[in-house]
């Protein structure tokens, strides 16, 4: 199942700009914009993605036109307004009704803000790369430090909001080999008001542009899609078990990147200190991981409700979904509001250390059998660890 697939809608547009001011009092980087057509509505999205290094600065704004007004809300949440903020990255769900009942339900995604390293010949703002080094191709690149981490599902997506003479790509690679456009494994050029598939430096498919159109370069299982909107333009075989990276890199001087957005995260800084650093879980797992150094796997678990039995109720899985340990293994306690832990993967979890650097799942279940998961490795090879 793509992307797409979960939009039930007569037609949806994403859009990505960036504004002169934000809304709710939020830094400004990026908005991610999306119209739906449901008869008799149109219903405009306006989306702040997350931010990998603070998790929860997710917003979602919603204008509807159309039937009759007052509209109400009804999201997956709970909120009942047409602003929602302090949300994570993940799919959110609303209804909306008018006074006339009739209604319409929408999906919308959250992403996160792509952030950037190893940038040659540019200047970095918010997010935005403008290059500085001369014109041509192979002086000025960077890559994310965003992630998305062998057999797993996402993409990376940028609008065309300027229709100008500028040259850049943008697209999916193993590593950043380099700052040319030969080098990205899977991309999407702009090019003088031109857009090209390329692979490797090879033109592969080409298509027209408009502003404001939205492209996706998209790994789900064993293939990457190409999708200009919600039109699929071209579909490539690759391996699902290589990680991934977002690399571009620019040709003209002064020309920017800007608009970007990724479904996958960059992995948590873990800072050179002895501090024990506490992973938080989610409801829903991106490109980002957490590492148990010296196979030390400390998370923090916020319970919503009074637990019954005041125990954790927990399961660690391998790559294959294979359980590892549970609760029925080591029991841990539970109280309303913050917990913390500090697990020994080995002794307390009992997990083989000869899978040091192995991927393996953390879930988390409460008492309404709402699921909260983390993703890490079990790196008990580095000692001391930096």
């Amino acid at each position: 199942m793509n992307l797409f697939s979960s939009f039930k809608c007569k037609l949806w547009i994403i859009v990505l700009i960036t504004l002169p001011c934000c809304i709710i009092g939020f830094p400004c980087f990026a908005y991610i914009y999306q119209t739906y057509t449901i008869s008799p509505f149109t219903i405009k999205a306006e989306i702040t993605p997350d931010s990998c290094n603070a998790l929860g600065k997710g917003i979602i704004g919603l204008a509807v036109s159309g039937g009759k007004s007052p509209y109400t809300y009804k999201w997956n949440t709970g909120a009942t307004t047409s602003v929602i903020s302090s949300l994570t990255s993940g799919t959110y769900s609303v209804t909306i009704q008018d006074a006339n009942s009739a209604s319409a339900t929408i999906n919308i995604q959250v992403g996160y803000y792509l952030q950037w390293t190893d940038g040659t010949g540019i200047t970095e703002s918010s997010g935005n790369l403008t290059k500085t080094a001369s014109d041509g191709w192979g002086n000025s690149g960077a890559a994310s430090t965003n992630i998305l981490n062998a057999n797993q599902d996402g993409y990376v997506e940028f609008s065309v909001s300027n229709l100008n003479a500028d040259a850049y790509i943008i697209g999916l690679s193993t590593s950043n080999k380099d700052n040319n456009y030969t080098s990205i494994n899977y991309g999407i050029m702009y090019n003088n008001q031109k857009i090209y598939i390329y692979e490797n430096g090879v033109k592969v498919g080409l298509t027209t542009v408009t502003a404001n159109n939205t492209f996706r370069v998209y790994r789900e299982g064993s293939n990457i899609y190409y999708y200009k909107n919600s039109t699929l333009l071209r579909t490539v075989a690759t391996n699902a078990s290589n990680s991934l990276i977002t690399d571009v890199a620019i040709k003209n001087t002064n020309g920017k990147i800007y608009n970007t957005a990724s479904s996958f995260c960059a992995p948590p800084v873990i800072p050179a200190s002895s501090d024990t650093v506490y992973a938080v879980l989610k409801t829903e797992l991106d490109g980002g991981y957490y590492t148990a150094k010296n196979g030390i796997l400390s998370f923090i678990y916020f319970e919503d409700y009074n637990d019954q039995d005041a125990k954790l109720n927990y399961a660690v899985y391998d790559q294959r979904h294979n359980l590892i340990a549970s609760s029925n293994n080591y029991s841990l306690k539970v109280s309303y509001g913050e917990n913390k832990y500090s697990l020994n993967t080995a002794s307390d979890l009992q997990m083989n250390v000869n899978t040091s650097r192995n991927y393996y799942t953390l879930e988390v279940i409460n008492e309404k059998k709402e699921k909260w998961m983390l993703r890490f490795y079990n790196d008990v090879s580095c000692n001391p660890c930096q």
